[in-house]
């Protein structure tokens, strides 16, 4: 196979620490993606939707007519799947397609510049079938769902609008209920990975905590150097994306700040999981 960059793939949620990781990632020769905050230009995630449309993956065909038409059309699925074989309707297609989109897509930015991987804050049911495809290495970033929340409500009132999934008319306790049922299936899942070369688990609160053992860490799971000073020298650009005096406040701060209802629905309906990552 020609040379291709490996993909690593960032899986979290939102206020969990994912800005912070992608800035480390940044500051990292070895890695190759559009590096400006808040670091959220998702290209290969757009590759596997494009992949996905093309062999019908839940996509409306495409209209013979509008495939004539060129520009004036929205693109749909292949309206002439089966005709070939190389367009056919199915995840092996999907697979097939994505995988020749990912190594034209390499090849023209290492035409830019040397590396050997691609980092993103990646869409959640994008992983398995890139790692079906590719030896991606995978970071599952997790962080105490009662700091997340508390996170998610003072960042939705530092903006002046709501986000991460807040509902217009949502209250913390009707919020606190979903986020134990959108977040319980990945906290589950990352207190069972075994770490190895393409499986990392980070947790939120020990990466803020100790930044110098983080980047060793994740030095130590690319096998690439992270300019360590540049790395402290910019976090100071990112002062708008936090929601406490610093990170260190930040690990404990939902004792203090999260109202004591919604903390108690998140204790008792994430109990096992919290026990099992650190967090009970």
């Amino acid at each position: 196979m020609e040379p291709y960059l490996t993909p690593i793939l960032l899986r979290a949620f939102g206020r969990s620490g994912t800005t912070y990781v992608m800035h480390a990632l940044a500051c990292s020769e070895a890695t190759s993606f559009e590096k400006r905050y808040p670091f959220e230009e998702r290209e290969l995630t757009y590759l596997v939707r494009v992949a996905e449309t093309i062999a019908g993956a839940g996509a409306q065909a495409m209209p013979r007519e509008a495939v004539l038409a060129g520009s004036d059309a929205r693109l749909g699925a292949c309206p002439y799947l089966g005709s070939n074989r190389y367009l056919h309707a199915g995840q092996e297609s999907v697979k097939r397609l994505f995988k020749d989109l990912w190594l034209g897509y390499s090849r023209e930015a290492l035409k830019l510049r040397p590396a050997t991987y691609y980092a993103e804050k990646v869409a959640n049911d994008v992983p398995p079938l890139v790692n079906e495809v590719l030896p991606a290495k995978n970071i599952l970033l997790v962080r105490d769902p009662r700091g997340e929340m508390l996170s998610i409500m003072k960042f939705n009132r530092q903006r002046g609008y709501n986000g991460f999934g807040w509902l217009p008319d949502d209250d913390p306790e009707r919020f606190a209920l979903r986020l134990c049922t959108m977040r319980r299936h990945f906290l589950s899942e990352a207190a069972r990975v075994e770490e190895n070369p393409r499986r990392m688990l980070l947790r939120y609160e020990d990466i803020v905590v100790d930044a110098e053992r983080f980047l060793l860490r994740l030095q130590a799971f690319l096998d690439a150097e992270i300019d360590t000073r540049l790395f402290h020298e910019r976090l100071g650009n990112f002062r708008y994306h936090m929601t406490s005096e610093s990170a260190l406040r930040s690990v404990d701060l939902w004792r203090d700040e999260l109202p004591p209802e919604a903390a108690e629905i998140i204790q008792r309906g994430l109990a096992s999981e919290l026990q099992d990552l650190g967090y009970a």
